[in-house]
């Protein structure tokens, strides 16, 4: 499988220099990136996974602006201290009041603690939410002629939509390739998790009894075809779905959750079945993660029955004797 990262990048910089990085990669189609755009911010993340992106990297506040939009993994790409200083330290020479608008997540900064060292003055804007960026830099509309914005990929695009002075705090390489490689990890790790669930569906599905799997909430893991066909739920999606909405009367699957132990082969009627059941807990540690029900469908367990009999008759096999045919019985046994 083709494992493909989309990044967003805050600058045309910041692009350069992971096209320097990962060349190869870029030019291979592994790794795709899309400058910032202030009027598509909600839709890059999207506009990138229809490109092919199955993980997506984001700086700062275009990081918390597509955790929402797709469904694919969003990895930030992390400010390190000394990037900050880098970019405070060019803020400086603009003669400016710096004003450094970041994320409470982004990067662990106590100007307090850097002031006697750095010994710059600066005003601090943090947010919470992606929807107070715009408000953190508006705020100094009023003296845009006066003040520096210092801050990552999307303050500084609304600092320049206003025509306001702004220092991006640019990424390291190592914070580049950290972002990057952990990637790379994390799509070979769900390309592996990926095959083996689908190894583990073909096993299931494989298997004539009904197996059902649920978590410590009744909500449905796996469900094999066997199982969907005696419970009437072949055209169901029941994945991550409760037991209670998909089948109806089979509270007994959550019994065993309730009681921590086996519950022992059990004769019960679904529907036109006759199946014998049972309930296994799902340990890890000792600890409940689950319950596994098996579902077996005795009527064709006993349609199996009948026709061994009725082949064994064809072929002979068959008792020519009964206790009837006995002339004689021994007086003392």
């Amino acid at each position: 499988m083709e494992k493909v990262i989309g990044v967003i990048a805050s600058d045309y910089e910041l692009k350069e220099r992971i096209e320097k990085l990962y060349l190869k990669d870029i030019k291979n189609g592994n790794i795709i990136i899309d400058l910032i755009k202030i009027d598509l911010l909600e839709e890059q993340g999207k506009i990138l996974v229809d490109k092919g992106a199955q993980v997506i990297i984001g700086r700062g506040g275009g990081y918390k602006l597509i955790l929402d939009t797709v469904n694919v993994p969003i990895i930030p790409l992390n400010m390190k201290i000394i990037d900050l200083l880098k970019s405070i330290k060019i803020a400086n020479t603009y003669s400016k009041k710096i004003v450094l608008i970041l994320g409470y997540d982004e990067v662990d900064f106590d100007y307090a603690d850097w002031k006697s060292i750095i010994n710059i003055d600066i005003t601090e804007e943090w947010f919470k939410s992606k929807y107070e960026i715009r408000n953190r830099v508006t705020k100094y509309l009023d003296q845009k002629d006066d003040v520096v914005i210092v801050g990552s990929g999307i303050a500084c695009s609304f600092a320049r939509q206003y025509k306001m002075d702004s220092v991006f705090i640019n990424a390291s390489d190592d914070s580049i390739k950290e972002a990057i490689e952990y990637s790379k990890k994390l799509l070979d790790s769900l390309e592996e998790e990926k095959f083996n669930n689908e190894v583990l569906r073909n096993i299931l599905d494989g298997v004539k009894d009904g197996i059902v799997a649920t978590d410590t909430r009744g909500n449905i893991i796996p469900c094999n075809e066997s199982a969907k066909k005696i419970l009437k739920a072949e055209k169901k999606d029941v994945s991550n779905k409760s037991t209670g909405e998909v089948f109806y009367n089979m509270d007994w699957i959550l019994e065993c959750l309730y009681t921590n132990e086996d519950n022992k082969r059990q004769i019960r009627h679904i529907d036109n079945f006759v199946v014998n059941t049972r309930t296994v807990p799902m340990k890890v540690d000792g600890e409940i993660h689950g319950v596994l029900a098996i579902l077996q469908d005795i009527t064709k367990l006993q349609k199996l029955e009948r026709k061994i009999r009725i082949d064994l008759n064809e072929k002979g096999l068959y008792a020519k004797h009964t206790f009837a045919d006995y002339i004689y019985k021994d007086p003392i046994s």
